[in-house]
């Protein structure tokens, strides 16, 4: 909704990305910058950081502590942007992650599917909230939001 100038559009593109990029790290592949569950949440809110804490299991790689190696295969992110008189105010980041996950001498492909909400937070963008799903776990999604 709305109109963004080709600098904005670059700039929340770039700012998303970054912001995506250290949560999947941080969350799937073991990359954290903090102990235990706690640093696997980079860039969310307070709010959507105690809710991510509780659904550990689908937020992060809880489900595949088993693994021997987690590895990314795709990712990918289409964002949805409210943006009234030109101003970037919120934006839904529709997100896909494929992982390759070694365990026991066998490897399978679980996706990572969902929707990561974002609002502005300063100069950068902030992760208030989330509806994701771990495939092939069938856990049901999770939803949460600090809103």
């Amino acid at each position: 909704v709305g109109e963004l100038s080709g600098d904005e559009k670059a700039k929340l593109e770039r700012d998303a990305a970054q912001l995506l990029s250290r949560y999947f790290s941080a969350a799937y592949l073991h990359q954290r910058p903090g102990d235990g569950y706690l640093g696997s949440f980079p860039g969310f809110t307070a709010g959507a950081r105690k809710l991510a804490l509780r659904d550990v299991d689908t937020v992060s790689d809880a489900a595949l502590t088993g693994a021997d190696q987690v590895l990314p295969r795709h990712a990918a992110a289409l964002l949805s942007v409210v943006a009234p008189e030109g101003r970037a105010v919120g934006a839904t980041a529709r997100v896909f992650l494929n992982l390759s996950v070694s365990e026991g001498g066998r490897t399978r492909l679980v996706a990572v599917r969902g929707r990561l909400l974002l609002s502005p937070s300063g100069d950068t963008w902030r992760i208030f909230g989330y509806d994701l799903s771990l495939d092939p776990s069938h856990k049901p999604a999770q939803r949460g939001s600090d809103r």
